[in-house]
Parts: C-alpha cells; sequence; structure tokens
C-alpha cells in the first residue's frame, strides 16, 4: 500500500515536467527542426567557423606571448590559453546575442500569417502550454549550440591559465542570455504579430542593450570627466561576460566592465597595458547583477507572453493564475534576497586581513611649569683680538664606492618601481626578484622580475586593484652623499631587456606570481593598514 501511495505522489510531483516535455508543440517544433540537412549543417558551420577563428586568434596571441615572454615557458602558455578562451567566448556571445532573436520573433507571429493560429487555440492545450510550445523548441537548439562548443573551447585548458570556475560562469551566462533573448523574440512576436515587426523589435532591444548602454557609458565619462557608474552596464551582456571571465576586485582594471578591452589586451598591449587603465567597479562582480536583471527580465516576459496568447480576455485573470504569478514573484524576490541581501553567491572580492579593533591609549595631561624671563642689560664693549686663519686641510682622494649589493638596495628599488611602472593616486607595492646584477666601477646593472600591485583602503579595509608583471632592467649609479641612485629603467618585453642567456635561465625557473602576489599582499597589510596576516 505504502509503495501504490509512494508513485502515487511521484507521479504527481513530476506531471508538470512530463506535460512540458510531451506537449505536442514542443515534440512537433523539435522533430521539423532536426529532421532535415539545415540544422546539422548550421551546427558544422558553427563548430567550423569558431574553430577556425579560434585558430587565428591563437596564432595572433602566440605572436604577443613571444614577443613578451620569449621561446616557450609556463607564462606564455598561460597568456595563450587565456587570450584563446577570451577570444571564443566573445564570439558565442556575439553569436547568441545576435541569432536568438531571429529564431524566436516568428513563432507566434508565424501561426497569425499562416492564419492557423485559431486552429491552435481550438485544441485543449493552454496559453502557458502553447508559449513552452513555441519557446522551448527555439532555446534548445539555442543551448545546443552552446553545448557543443564546450569540447572546442576546452582545449584552452592544455594551455593553463583558465579555471574551470571560469568555464562554469562563462556557459551560465550565455545561457541566461540566450533565454532572455529568446523570451524577448516570443514577447514581441505575440504583441505584434507580424514576423517583420517583431524581428525589428527585438533587435532594437539587442542593440540597445549590447551597444546603447556601451556608448551611453562612455558618453558619460566623457561629459562628466570622472568614470561613470557601473550601473549603467549592468543590462549589457558583453559587460558582464568580460567581468565573468576577468576577476576584478574593488578597484580594478576596465578590462572587468568594458568588452573588447580585454580581447584587445591580449593581441595589442601585453599585460603592461593593465597598468594605465582603471576603473572604480562594485564589490560585487557585474555579471552576477546582469543574471539577476535578466532572470527576473525572463520571469515577467513569460507572465506578459502568456497573457498575450489568449485570444479574448487577455488580462482577466484567475485564481489559479493570481496564486501562480504571486507565488512565482515570492521566489524570485526571495532568490534575489538571498543573493543580494546577504553573502552567498558573492564571488566577486575577498577583503585581505581586516584592521585589528581600535585600542584606547592614555592622554597624558599636558604640563604646566613657570617660564622664566630673561631682562636684557647692556653689555660692556669687549675688544676680541684678531683671529689667525687655521691651515687647510691637505686634499684626500675620494672613498671608493661601496659594493653594490641587490638585497641591500631592495626596499628603495621596489619603492621606485611601485612609482614607475604603476602611476596612480592609489600607493603600489613591488615584489623584486633579481635574476644577475652585474657592477663595473661606479655604475650597476640588475636584471630581474618585478611583479606590482596597486591597493586601497576603503572602509578600513584593504582592496587590491590593477596588477603589473614583467621583466625589468634598472641601471644604477653610485653617488659619495647618497650611495647607490636608479638611474634608469627598461620595463617591458623580454627579448628587448634581458639578453639571451639571462632568457634561457627564466625558461628554466619561471617567476612564480602567486608568490609574488602573496609578498606583496603581506606587505600591504603591514604599511597600508597596520595588520599582519
Amino acid at each position: 500500500m505504502s509503495k501504490e501511495l509512494t508513485s502515487k505522489w511521484g507521479a504527481r510531483a513530476l506531471a508538470p515536467l512530463a506535460q512540458v516535455w510531451t506537449n505536442p508543440i514542443i515534440v512537433k517544433e523539435v522533430r521539423t527542426q532536426m529532421r532535415g540537412l539545415r540544422a546539422f549543417a548550421i551546427l558544422t558551420g558553427y563548430l567550423l567557423g569558431l574553430g577556425l577563428l579560434a585558430y587565428g586568434l591563437y596564432r595572433i596571441i602566440l605572436s604577443r606571448a613571444f614577443s613578451y615572454y620569449g621561446a616557450g615557458g609556463a607564462p606564455q602558455s598561460a597568456f595563450v590559453g587565456q587570450g584563446v578562451f577570451i577570444a571564443m567566448a566573445f564570439l558565442e556571445l556575439l553569436f547568441v546575442c545576435y541569432v536568438t532573436p531571429a529564431l524566436t520573433a516568428g513563432t507566434i507571429s508565424g501561426e497569425h500569417e499562416r492564419r492557423t493560429y485559431d486552429m491552435l487555440m481550438a485544441t485543449r492545450l493552454r496559453p502557458a502550454a502553447i508559449l513552452w510550445g513555441k519557446l522551448v523548441p527555439a532555446l534548445t537548439y539555442i543551448l545546443l549550440l552552446i553545448l557543443a562548443a564546450i569540447p572546442l573551447s576546452s582545449i584552452v585548458f592544455l594551455f593553463g591559465g583558465v579555471a574551470p570556475r571560469d568555464m562554469l560562469q562563462a556557459i551560465t551566462l550565455l545561457a541566461v542570455v540566450a533565454v532572455t533573448y529568446g523570451t524577448l523574440g516570443v514577447f514581441f512576436s505575440a504583441l505584434m504579430r507580424h514576423t517583420g515587426r517583431a524581428m525589428a523589435l527585438s533587435y532594437g532591444v539587442v542593440v540597445a542593450l549590447t551597444g546603447g548602454t556601451l556608448f551611453l557609458w562612455v558618453a558619460i565619462t566623457s561629459i562628466r570627466g570622472v568614470t561613470a557608474p557601473v550601473a549603467v552596464l549592468y543590462a549589457n551582456p558583453l559587460s558582464a561576460l568580460s567581468s565573468a571571465i576577468i576577476q576584478t576586485d574593488a578597484v580594478g582594471p576596465v578590462l572587468g566592465v568594458i568588452p573588447f578591452a580585454d580581447v584587445l589586451y591580449y593581441q595589442t598591449g601585453g599585460p603592461e597595458v593593465s597598468a594605465v587603465r582603471q576603473v572604480v567597479a562594485a564589490a560585487r562582480p557585474l555579471w552576477q547583477y546582469t543574471v539577476a536583471i535578466y532572470t527576473a527580465a525572463t520571469l515577467l516576459l513569460c507572465l506578459l507572453t502568456a497573457q498575450l496568447v489568449k485570444p479574448v480576455r487577455r488580462w482577466r485573470l484567475s485564481g489559479r493564475e493570481i496564486t501562480a504569478y504571486a507565488l512565482t514573484l515570492v521566489v524570485l524576490a526571495g532568490g534575489l534576497f538571498a543573493v543580494f541581501g546577504t553573502s552567498l553567491g558573492s564571488t566577486g572580492w575577498t577583503p585581505l586581513t581586516p584592521t585589528p579593533d581600535s585600542v584606547i591609549l592614555p592622554v597624558e595631561p599636558e604640563r604646566v611649569g613657570v617660564v622664566a624671563v630673561a631682562v636684557a642689560t647692556e653689555a660692556p664693549v669687549v675688544v676680541l683680538p684678531t683671529p689667525t686663519p687655521p691651515p687647510l686641510p691637505t686634499p684626500t682622494a675620494a672613498p671608493p664606492p661601496s659594493p653594490f649589493d641587490a638585497s641591500e638596495q631592495a626596499a628603495e628599488i621596489e619603492d621606485y618601481l611601485g612609482r614607475q611602472i604603476l602611476p596612480s593616486a592609489e600607493p603600489a607595492l613591488c615584489d623584486l626578484a633579481v635574476i644577475d646584477s652585474q657592477t663595473e666601477g661606479i655604475t650597476a646593472v640588475v636584471f630581474g622580475w618585478a611583479y606590482c600591485r596597486s591597493f586601497q583602503v576603503v572602509d578600513d579595509q584593504l582592496f587590491a586593484g590593477t596588477m603589473a608583471s614583467g621583466p625589468v632592467r634598472l641601471d644604477m649609479l653610485y653617488y659619495h652623499e647618497s650611495g647607490w641612485q636608479v638611474e634608469g629603467l627598461k620595463y617591458g618585453e623580454l627579448a628587448a631587456v634581458w639578453p639571451d642567456d639571462l632568457q634561457e635561465e627564466l625558461l628554466a625557473n619561471p617567476y612564480d606570481e602567486a608568490d609574488g602576489e602573496a609578498r606583496v599582499r603581506e606587505k600591504a597589510s603591514g604599511l597600508l593598514i597596520g595588520a599582519t596576516p
């Protein structure tokens, strides 16, 4: 008896899901899409084009990595992997943004144009079932294209530099954008009942969200002379993808919010470009706001489209519909509060060790004393003897310069590198790994790898900002008064800064940027907020 009750309750729980996938409209549309050669031709062409573009970008980025890091090595491999992954993610997003509306804008309006809509309404299907029957097949094909590109995108793991979390965030954002823009096309199709008008309105909204918000952000920044609020880009899917695949901090580079800046960063500028591009970003990554906005918009469009599909009494809701809509809104509000009202889901930034609690120190009372005042009296006139000039000292030779020791000069050199490599309002700290130093008389040359990071203290918490990492050459000169001082700096491409033998040594023992990051954060904790991690 208990088994029968369990099976009955399980059947009732799975009944709504079974009705969705046994919807006759879904079955008919999916069979129509996948029976011919058109769907497989589009899928093959899409993957082939994406693969060719990825290979072309790989060759371009490889040349940049070679000029910056030299031949081979872990830094070059990670550089190539990140560049190819970012470029492929943007290509897939553009495909989703500008193909999805074309697949869904004619779903409902096509039935009106073929004069089969009345026959569809004569069936026993509810308006919500008709909506799902038209929306699910189109979105299924788009999601199939996204999933089919995952094996091709996974090639970047062979190079390194990309974490599985980055891949998961990019795929999640692509799926959310596809569902939202697909729902947008169905909404305009039901509203206008004309495929051409529905497609025009759908693409108008997509262009406004992708290009209009970015243009507005640039215009506000240019007019005001200060960086515009990042909230202007919350609805921009391109900026959201930049935020999802480029790690941003509370004060981070423009690469985290401006689309295609990271693609150009990996193809034209190299790592040193980020040292001069800076903007104040939100504490929580931008893509989380985009996902929340698109999720809410998708649910709202589905509710409106379900009413537009009705032939009569579109806006007269039954008690069941009111209950379902209210429950949907409550679940949406609860989910948004759980993510944005609490610390759940926050993957944007992690503050360093906080400043210790303030300590009340005793204040010493001011000491009050009696000050004696001298009274001026007339002094007697005294005749002083004429002084005899002292003998001039015998000139001696200047002392020879002290031997150059990179460890003794490390603090001064790192402070100099922080001011030169990351010249900004925020303090920058550097870690210098000396590879070789050569001394000749009063001159010395230092070859090393510099890892620099800017920091900012906000609300007694330390946040990391812009990062720069690369080879340096320092020209030192000895002064008798002040000792060894930096006279020149070269920072940039490896081949232009280091000799060949040192390049080979770096390839054999590459600089560990993770250790460098830990050291500069430790320095920042002690110098800027007075805490030790």
